[in-house]
């Protein structure tokens, strides 16, 4: 098997990509890694990682586009590449990239996360999800039940803007039972 993109952090620990078979990230301490990390490029002492990989929307799959293991994706638009990259133990990430896809200027950007939102059941005449809008990149997902492995599905709809909450409707195509979540990555 061929191995690449070896990352150390502070605690000693090592992690690199295993081409040729699964898994594709091995560690030093942990083992396998469960997951997908393409192209690592960095590790805290914390265990979160920085990657590269595709982003895909609909039917289109770009890249490349930077990731958390912790948080998903940096930027979660098709046409905005990131390059290189890492991580420091706050979690903040730094990367390369243009500032609109028709600019020559290259930038380096750096993302401090904000604390992960908070999903709301709500009612109302009926039942709905609100979380806050500074939480842009998410959207809502749903699983009909728990058990390993649970399949949770994009809900459907599109929220809108209520006092500084989005804000979806709950209808009737989830089944007599559903469990809400709010995501960055796919689906």
């Amino acid at each position: 098997m061929d191995h690449y993109n070896p990352c150390i952090n502070d605690l000693g620990e090592i992690i690199w990509n295993q081409y040729g078979a699964a898994p594709n990230l091995i560690s030093s301490t942990r083992g396998p890694v469960p997951g997908n990390y393409p192209f690592v490029l960095g590790l805290n002492d914390f265990e979160e990682i920085c990657y590269d990989a595709d982003l895909v929307s609909s039917n289109l799959s770009t890249g490349p586009h930077i990731f958390s293991s912790l948080h998903g994706v940096v930027i979660n638009d098709i046409e905005q590449f990131q390059w290189g990259g890492g991580i420091n133990d706050a979690g903040t990430m730094v990367w390369t990239g243009q500032a609109d896809p028709n600019s020559p200027v290259w930038y380096v950007f750096e993302a401090i996360w904000v604390p992960t939102p908070v999903l709301t059941l709500v009612q109302t005449p009926g039942l709905a999800l609100e979380w806050p809008t500074n939480a842009g990149g998410y959207h809502v997902q749903y699983a009909t039940n728990l058990l390993s492995p649970a399949v949770w599905q994009r809900f459907s709809g599109n929220p809108v803007t209520n006092v500084g909450n989005f804000y979806q409707p709950i209808g009737p195509p989830v089944g007599n039972a559903a469990f809400f979540r709010l995501s960055t990555g796919s689906p």
